[in-house]
């Protein structure tokens, strides 16, 4: 008899006395997490009590602690390389570094369908495919579990939209539920063999996951052999009808019907039969036991060769859409000149938001990355044409602040508070070149947490034009304030922080009168209240022409222009649909003016869902970037 069938025996002990043998208060216990991150393990047995981390691209860290991550491509992005080999690989990337944070099971992969066009999650699964979504599932849960971490496939099944999703009923006949929803799952399952799979959030056909036994019990446990164990989404259990479904783990817990007290009293009253809590007790057990053990020296961060699998990930994602008269790949020996324009050349684009959200060791923006590239060779001109939010250009140029050291340094200094308020000791620092920031539900970087932070950049501008500036200054769910010389010129910052309140973005202007080659001391200050975060200072100059105008001036004087376009954390995400199909208004209106006076015009798109192009017909060539 092996130490798991010991342990959730029901007869009397193999051995009179026999230490292995679990209570049915111990069994009890482990049917709940015990918070929002760990699962209880059985300390006289030496089965530790193991961390989850939650899972999209890269490893994200919750709770009180945090760190950096590999940042992949997001699931559509790994989806378009194709490759299952190299599936495997992110897979063993994720493990290590799932490993090396402490933690022993990984909340991923994703693999529900992309159904409804406007879903914000599309961009963290894989595809409309079952084959395709269940192959590359399956790959990555190979590789995560190569390396002693348990893989939790998710979330079963038909989850199609963020919106009142928990509310929800997805209403499938028989054969589309099994031949499209739940295929992915099954090939993942076959294939992949997790040792966890999570329930969805939805319900289906009436009734929720996490309490419908057809889906957990029949299906999953008995057609498909599965024999991990399987845990609900968070806070996703609603009744009592879970005690016959076949779910084995609630989260986070301590748990509001699978508690140690509730599921005792189930069993006195026959709610809940022995043999399903022995049947619970032992899948959970084993992956305590298989995932729980091994030490945090197996595992690795930021290695070469976890950069270089990234980086091929990046390269095989990217899929060509068009390109007339072979105008890709350009060629830098035969250009003077380029033109990078649009929102999301600046600034990585890293995925949209929420749980999936994964802080970086480092980031490169398209615009760093192509003048990497093209080097003194070739002039890269960068003009932004229009922002994912605001109405102005953000503040670059001639801004410096004071060191350590006491020397002037180019850029923004930025520092980060764990508490919430910007004080003098702060957790983390760095130099930033503007501030144009969307953190989503990610951590801004190493050393700062993911909830509840404060960053406070400082930074001196000394303006070479005399007179009137417009300034802007934008934050997301959240509070920001603008001080010019000590003076608060733009506040929003309500000290009532109310539930609903902090979920309200803040966009705040002021006009200031400058004098040429006098400095003057900015510090902006944001605090992030709710789920995501964001901030963003700009500007407008006097006598400046339009953006628009600026852009397209920019162009007519380039030998080729790359506009990059697409999507952002603001626009989608987990709890956030989209609003439509569409890019946003005013890079149709930037991609519209480029185009007619640059025939040699390349649109490279960063975004996570589906979208429509009626400019497309004008544009020679075009790229799907993903994020």
């Amino acid at each position: 008899m092996s130490i798991i069938d010991r342990i959730t025996q029901t007869g009397p002990p193999a051995v009179a006395g026999d230490r292995f043998e679990l209570t049915n208060k111990e069994k009890a216990s482990l049917l709940a997490g015990v918070d929002d991150w760990h699962v209880r393990g059985v300390e006289r047995l030496g089965l530790p009590t193991i961390r989850v981390t939650d899972c999209g691209h890269g490893v994200t860290l919750c709770g009180d602690r945090c760190s950096p991550a590999t940042c992949f491509p997001t699931g559509i992005g790994m989806a378009s390389t194709w490759n299952v080999k190299l599936m495997e690989h992110v897979g063993e990337v994720l493990g290590r570094e799932t490993r090396a944070l402490g933690c022993s099971i990984m909340l991923g992969p994703m693999i529900n369908l992309h159904r409804i066009p406007l879903n914000g999650r599309s961009f963290e699964t894989f595809s409309e495919d079952p084959v395709l979504a269940g192959l590359l599932g399956a790959a990555i849960i190979r590789g995560i579990q190569r390396v002693g971490v348990a893989a939790c496939v998710k979330a079963v099944a038909a989850n199609n939209q963020q919106r009142e999703q928990d509310k929800i009923s997805s209403m499938v006949d028989m054969r589309t539920l099994r031949e499209l929803y739940l295929l992915g799952f099954e090939i993942a399952i076959r294939d992949g063999r997790p040792a966890t799979v999570m329930t969805s959030y939805n319900g289906v056909n009436g009734e929720l996951t996490s309490e419908n036994r057809w889906l957990l019990t029949d299906l999953i446990k008995g057609e498909w052999a599965f024999e991990g164990l399987i845990v609900s989404d968070w806070r996703a259990v609603k009744s009592k009808r879970v005690f016959t479904s076949g779910l084995d783990l609630e989260m986070p817990g301590p748990g509001k019907f699978l508690n140690t007290a509730a599921v005792l009293s189930a069993l006195e009253s026959g709610e809940l039969s022995q043999e399903d809590l022995d049947d619970k007790a032992r899948r959970i057990v084993s992956v305590l036991d298989k995932y729980g053990r091994a030490p945090e020296s197996d595992g690795a961060l930021d290695t070469p060769e976890h950069r270089a699998i990234a980086r091929q990930v990046a390269e095989e994602s990217i899929v060509l859409l068009k390109n007339q008269n072979d105008l890709l790949p350009l060629d830098k020996k035969r250009l003077k000149r380029v033109l990078v324009t649009g929102p999301n050349a600046a600034s990585a684009r890293l995925g949209g938001g929420g749980s999936a959200s994964v802080t970086p060791f480092y980031s490169i923006s398209p615009l760093d990355g192509i003048r990497e590239i093209c080097g003194d060779d070739v002039e890269v001109r960068f003009v932004e044409g229009c922002g994912i939010v605001g109405s102005m250009e953000t503040l670059i140029a001639q801004v410096d602040h004071l060191d350590t050291y006491g020397k002037r340094t180019t850029g923004w200094q930025a520092e980060f508070f764990n508490n919430g308020v910007p004080s003098d000791k702060p957790d983390a620092t760095w130099v930033v070149p503007q501030i144009d920031y969307s953190w989503g539900w990610a951590a801004p970087g190493p050393g700062v947490l993911r909830c509840n932070y404060a960053v406070r950049f400082t930074g001196r501008l000394t303006p070479t034009l005399s007179g009137k500036y417009r300034l802007g200054l934008f934050g997301q769910e959240g509070c920001v304030r603008l001080r010019m010389n000590g003076e608060v010129i733009c506040r929003a910052w309500p000290e009532d922080d109310n539930f609903e309140g902090n979920y309200v973005s803040q966009y705040e202007t002021a006009e200031v009168e400058l004098v040429a080659g006098e400095p003057v001391e900015f510090v902006v200050e944001y605090q992030k209240r709710a789920a995501r975060g964001a901030v963003r200072m700009e500007w407008q100059i006097p006598g400046a022409i339009d953006r628009l105008k600026q852009a397209t001036d920019a162009a007519a004087e380039a030998d080729v222009v790359i506009v990059c376009a697409g999507l952002s954390n603001l626009h989608e995400g987990g709890s956030r649909d989209r609003v439509n199909l569409d890019l946003p208004e005013q890079q149709i209106r930037l991609i519209g003016a480029i185009t007619k006076v640059n025939p040699k015009t390349v649109v490279a798109l960063f975004n996570g869902g589906p979208l429509v192009m009626p400019w497309e017909k004008d544009v020679p060539a075009l790229l799907e970037a993903w994020y």
